[in-house]
């Protein structure tokens, strides 16, 4: 006998599962949160801007004029509903040797939280500034990032008074490359203290007091890559009903599944906030 006449004999081994690949998310913990507005009722939040006031010199006969400010308001509309449903026959059920629904359960959660990071990244179309065309830039998008181009999107967020802290840069993974190759970002003598970056062979990926992410799922309009720099308030999500995975009727002999997930997001402060376009 060989392997193939006695093949009746030789069992087949179902191995590990190889689960699909899940990018990492990073918008939704690096933005302001107004999950607790959202929370229990309503289709909208109403926040009220407060502006700053003017000093005005006071003229010798004490006589006052009065500012009348007149505000406006951010309007976030709770109404982005996406769900993740599957199915399952009890016979696979049975059947499997793995834990179907588990599994599928937590790839719902992984869908669901891919569309708040693409809806998050979408926010770049309605940022007023550009660092590829604003005054003191290089005027046209660049096909390499450079320190030159990365310091000038954050003189933008200077400019409009945005705070030190919590500042971030997400870009496409051609342009974290092109950041990995300048000496200065990966060098220890020019990152004095930041992890040893040649010994370990490790980069720290923030400079500059900005936090450096990655992700393919940037956007692209017109050729150009539309990576973002922001600070924490320039852009708000309120999360109403939270992922949850629930079970339907019956339908014959199968089992239904779902999850959904409710909210809304907006932009906050856009001078807190800029576009760095890029060549793809």
């Amino acid at each position: 006998m060989d392997i193939t006449s006695g093949a009746v004999m030789i069992p087949e081994i179902w191995g590990q599962l190889i689960r699909a690949r899940n990018e990492e998310y990073f918008m939704a913990d690096r933005v302001w949160r107004w999950d607790e507005d959202a929370a229990g009722y309503g289709d909208r939040i109403n926040a009220p801007r407060i502006s700053n006031l003017n000093v005005v010199a006071v003229p010798e006969d004490g006589s006052v004029t009065f500012e009348t400010p007149n505000e406006t308001e951010v309007t976030i509309s709770l109404n982005q509903r996406y769900g993740v449903h599957f199915r399952i026959t009890d016979d696979l059920m049975q059947k499997s040797k793995y834990p179907i629904q588990k599994e599928y359960g937590k790839k719902a959660g992984f869908a669901l939280a891919k569309q708040i990071e693409s809806d998050l990244l979408g926010l770049y179309s309605t940022l007023s500034q550009d660092a590829a065309t604003a005054t003191g830039g290089p005027g046209t998008a660049p096909t390499d990032m450079d320190e030159s181009y990365f310091t000038f999107g954050i003189q933008l967020l200077d400019d409009g008074l945005c705070p030190p802290d919590n500042r971030y840069f997400i870009c496409s993974p051609k342009v974290k490359r092109d950041l990995r190759l300048l000496n200065r970002l990966t060098s220890e003598e020019t990152r004095t203290g930041s992890g040893k970056q040649l010994t370990s062979g490790k980069i720290t990926m923030d400079w500059h007091g900005v936090e450096i992410l990655s992700t393919p799922l940037v956007k692209t309009a017109s050729s150009q890559r539309k990576n973002i720099m922001w600070s924490k308030e320039a852009f708000a999500l309120a999360i109403q009903k939270k992922v949850s995975m629930t079970e339907f009727a019956r339908d014959g002999w199968r089992r239904n599944f779902g999850a959904m997930e409710v909210y809304g997001f907006g932009e906050t402060r856009d001078a807190e906030a800029v576009v760095v376009s890029t060549e793809s």
